[in-house]
Parts: C-alpha cells; sequence; structure tokens
C-alpha cells in the first residue's frame, strides 16, 4: 500500500485479507513501530501441494472480443453474470425473453455465444436454442439454469447446447467454463453444495474484492426492489393452491437469493420448486440473510 502525507488507504484491503484469513483458519498479524513502519503476517494451515498446479488451472480468462448473448429473465442475475462477465473483458447484450433473443439476433450483430437460461417467460430456453440453433448453426449455445441437471435432461439438450452452467456458478470459475466451450471443450457444472449459513461470507468477500462494496450494496437494492416482492406472491400463490405457481416463482427467487450468497433462502426455495405447499422458513431466511449482509457491509465499511 502506498501513502502520502496527505491521506492514506481506506483500510478495506486490510479488511478483506483478514475476513480472507479467518475463512481459511488463519490470521494476518501486524507489529508496526513509530518511524519504522509496519510488518504484516499471514499464517495459514496450508498442505504441500503434490503437483505444481497447471497454468491452465488459471480462473482469471481474458475475455476480450467476446460477444456474449445473456439470456436471462432474473434482473438480478442478468446484472450480476453481466457485470462479472464484462469485467472479464466479454462484450455482453443482455436481453429478459426469448422475443428478444431473436430480435438481437436479427440486427446482424456477431456474437460469440449465447448463454440461455431455462426458465424464460414466453418460451422455455431448450425450445429457444432449438430455434436459434436452426437460424444460427454458427452459434455457440450455452445452458444457463438453476435447474437440477440430471442424465435425462443432458440427453435433451446435448444435441444443442455446448454445455450446460449451473447457476448459482462460483464466480472465479464463470468465465473459465464459458471460454472452455467456446474453444469446443465439454463440462458440466455438478449441483454446488449448499452450505449450513445464512449467508456464504466467502462469497461476498470474493465479489467485493472484484466489484468493490458499493456494487454489493446495489445488489441488496435490487434484490429488495425486485425480488423481495416475490415473497408475498408466493403466499397468494399457496393460498390459491396454484403449485405451477409457486414453482415458477421460487425458482426465480433461488437464483436471486443465491447470487447474493443468501444459501438458506435459496435452500428453502429449492425446497419449495420440488414441494410447493411444503412448510419452510423462507421468509425468515431471507431476513436473517439480508439482515447478515448487511451487518458484514457495515462492519467491513
Amino acid at each position: 500500500m502506498q501513502v502520502d502525507s496527505q491521506r492514506g488507504g481506506t483500510g478495506l484491503g486490510l479488511t478483506i485479507s483478514a475476513s480472507l484469513a479467518q475463512a481459511m483458519g488463519g490470521e494476518l498479524t501486524v507489529s508496526s513501530q513509530l518511524g519504522s513502519g509496519s510488518c504484516f503476517r499471514l499464517t495459514l494451515p496450508l498442505s504441500i501441494a503434490s503437483h505444481p498446479v497447471s497454468k491452465s488451472a488459471d480462473l482469471s480468462l481474458d475475455m476480450r472480443g467476446v460477444h456474449l448473448l445473456l439470456i436471462e429473465d432474473n434482473l438480478l442475475t442478468q446484472k450480476i453474470s453481466g457485470e462479472m462477465l464484462t469485467r472479464s473483458g466479454a462484450q455482453v447484450t443482455t436481453v429478459g425473453s426469448a422475443a428478444e433473443a431473436l430480435a438481437a439476433l436479427q440486427t446482424g450483430q456477431q456474437f460469440t455465444a449465447a448463454l440461455v437460461d431455462f426458465g424464460l417467460p414466453d418460451i422455455d430456453g431448450i425450445t429457444l436454442a432449438k430455434q436459434i440453433a436452426k437460424a444460427y448453426p454458427a452459434l455457440v449455445l450455452i445452458g444457463f439454469s438453476a435447474h437440477v441437471i440430471d442424465e435425462t435432461l443432458r440427453q435433451r439438450t446435448s444435441q444443442v447446447f455446448r454445455g450446460i452452467i449451473q447457476k448459482p456458478v462460483p464466480r472465479d470459475r464463470l468465465n473459465q467454463l464459458i471460454v472452455k466451450y467456446i474453444s469446443g471443450g465439454e463440462y458440466t457444472l455438478s449441483d454446488s453444495s449448499v452450505q449450513e449459513k445464512f449467508v456464504d461470507l466467502q462469497q461476498l468477500i470474493s465479489d467485493a474484492e472484484l466489484m468493490g462494496l458499493p456494487k454489493i450494496r446495489e445488489w441488496v437494492s435490487i434484490f429488495k426492489q425486485h425480488s423481495l416482492p416475490l415473497i408475498d406472491q408466493i403466499d397468494i400463490a399457496r393460498a390459491e393452491k396454484n403449485t405451477e405457481q409457486i414453482k415458477r416463482l421460487a425458482h426465480q427467487l433461488k437464483s436471486s437469493c443465491a447470487s447474493l450468497g443468501m444459501q438458506h433462502a435459496a435452500q428453502s426455495c429449492a425446497l419449495l420448486e420440488q414441494q410447493p405447499m411444503a412448510d419452510t422458513q423462507l421468509k425468515k431466511d431471507i431476513q436473517q440473510g439480508l439482515q447478515a449482509i448487511e451487518q458484514w457491509l457495515n462492519k467491513t465499511h
């Protein structure tokens, strides 16, 4: 860190570093002497690697020159995924429906690949992908879905999608998977394990380190504005015993919760997708998740 006599750093970097060290079971300590400077020491309980890490495992892949069509109806997932990919150097065009996707393709823009959400509001993503593949056979199609990827789904989609990325996907792996698919590789991300806590602190720290705290606050604001109302809509659908509506809303809310690392809430949504009339603590999980995020933001500030 470089400082001058007028001002120093904000302390954000040290706070994030200390949180990362603690999350990994280690610690970050400092000793300081007036006139001599400060010494920072990082201690981590790590094992010696049996083999050197391959350069191909580098996840910070440069995506300059890649133009992606992101077809996703969830506003928060749109924003987070789009900004992450843009930060990686890609040009991203975002649309929220199948009709908008087809209109974007008809403009003549040259897209490298399209990320296609399965649960679009007008037609399902698989049907859309088949239409696109027929009209634009050179375009790489990548599934982008929060659905469980089972063998039946793989068989249904193998002829149209180069691969499937399952949401939520770790931020530092998203561009690696896209580049892998564009280059012809095949890889399907398996189900992510749900951590037994209200918020995945490691995900928040990683996002803040890459995008900055103001961006995290913006995402929280979008969640409150666009995703919180879905809870009341789910309650109404439950009262009407409209199980299909419950499944649709729960699927949409699950993606938003996972984007902010609210794993308990995402788990409750997943349960409602499978058992629409099941008793859950969804509202409590979301309240506690948001509270935990805001406490972390205030502490990190």
